[in-house]
């Protein structure tokens, strides 16, 4: 009898345990998950940090991490990371990350693609070669990027155009659309994962305090970390 006795209380504390830890899950999950608005500033042990939705894939990840490095969370400088926009056409694509200071509004797309990838600006679709041999026909990056650059335009226009970038994180971009000496400035870019120090350094300021501030919270107004909430 008492054995039956201890077994039941163990067995309670386990199904109290187990809902415990389901509902602080929930609880996390629907924090995490929640809109995002312009007076939120997520801070650490060393100041403001950037804003982080959903990092799809490795590359997505170093390329947040280099560019956090090159420029740190502050009131100048502000980096956002996969999260999704609404444009006015009440569209919502998903932005690997938006860079905003002195230098611009950066609209960011990472492609870690592996092999030879072979394509034009003007071709629709890209082809990766496979070490194998096998090959895939992907959507020109230039062109989807330049979609979400338009949906940040909405927002920043009235500042400042964005500016559309493309990494390659494997370092195998098919054509060069770069050259940090010469003076043709462009609204898009294809860039390798090691030219990118060397890209974002190489524009000048061009933005005040005040319009990068602006640029940030017309952004933040209109970005979700979840593809099913949308900002009002």
């Amino acid at each position: 009898m008492e054995t039956l006795v201890l077994l039941l209380v163990v067995l309670g504390l386990f199904i109290l345990i187990a809902l415990a830890s389901f509902f602080a899950f929930i609880a996390i999950r629907s924090k995490t998950h929640e809109q995002i608005r312009p007076h939120q500033r997520p801070s650490g042990p060393h100041g403001p940090q950037p804003y982080v939705g959903e990092l799809a894939n490795e590359g997505e990840a170093k390329v947040h991490y280099v560019l956090a490095s090159l420029f740190p969370e502050s009131n100048y400088s502000h980096l956002i990371s996969g999260v999704y926009l609404r444009s006015k056409k009440g569209r919502l694509p998903q932005i690997d990350h938006i860079l905003i200071n002195e230098r611009g509004v950066f609209v960011i797309e990472t492609k870690d693609w592996n092999g030879v990838v072979r394509g034009t600006e003007q071709d629709d679709e890209w082809i990766q070669i496979r070490e194998d041999g096998s090959e895939e026909h992907l959507k020109n990056p230039l062109n989807q990027n330049a979609y979400h650059a338009r949906a940040v335009k909405d927002w920043v226009s009235s500042i400042t155009d964005p500016i559309a970038v493309v990494i390659m994180v494997k370092n195998n971009k098919p054509f060069n659309t770069y050259d940090s000496d010469s003076e043709d400035e462009r609204v898009s870019y294809l860039i390798n994962f090691d030219e990118m120090r060397e890209f974002f350094l190489d524009f000048d300021p061009c933005l005040s305090p005040d319009q990068i501030e602006t640029c940030r919270r017309n952004l933040m107004s209109k970005i979700t970390m979840n593809k099913g909430l949308h900002s009002s």
